[in-house]
């Protein structure tokens, strides 16, 4: 029994960081796509559909990276992006968006980097327990 428990240990932080970057990649891709699709159905022109995919893209890939590369430093930052997002999004949606839009918008846009920050930061602290346990 003694040897599964010593297994899952060595297993638990590295699947923690894998389904935390799956989630951080995942978030970034489907909101670069949304904001090119966007562009194209609302006929921004080559400039507005660009614009529109690059900078929720450039951010949201920019802070996924930061993340996958420094756990400690991206997993806080996705929390601080996943909370504005979650208050500022519904507050300023109000009168433009239905509930349903605001609901979806904020179950895509503010949970997912919410919850992989949250393992971000799972996995530092328990890398760093791995680390000072002398193993």
């Amino acid at each position: 029994m003694t040897k599964i428990l010593d297994g899952a240990k060595k297993v638990f932080p590295k699947t923690i960081f894998e389904s935390a970057r799956l989630i951080v990649i995942l978030w970034a891709i489907f909101w670069t796509l949304f904001g090119l699709i966007s562009g194209l159905i609302e006929s921004m022109g080559f400039i507005g559909v660009i614009l529109s995919a690059l900078i929720p893209g450039a951010i949201f890939f920019a802070s996924a990276f930061l993340a996958i590369k420094w756990d400690i430093i991206g997993g806080p930052l996705l929390i601080i992006e996943g909370v504005i997002i979650g208050v500022a999004f519904p507050i300023n949606a109000r009168e433009t968006s239905s509930i349903p839009a605001i609901i979806f918008t904020v179950l895509t846009m503010a949970i997912p980097p919410l919850a992989a920050g949250t393992l971000f930061i799972l996995h530092f602290k328990k890398s760093r327990e791995k680390d000072t346990s002398g193993r």
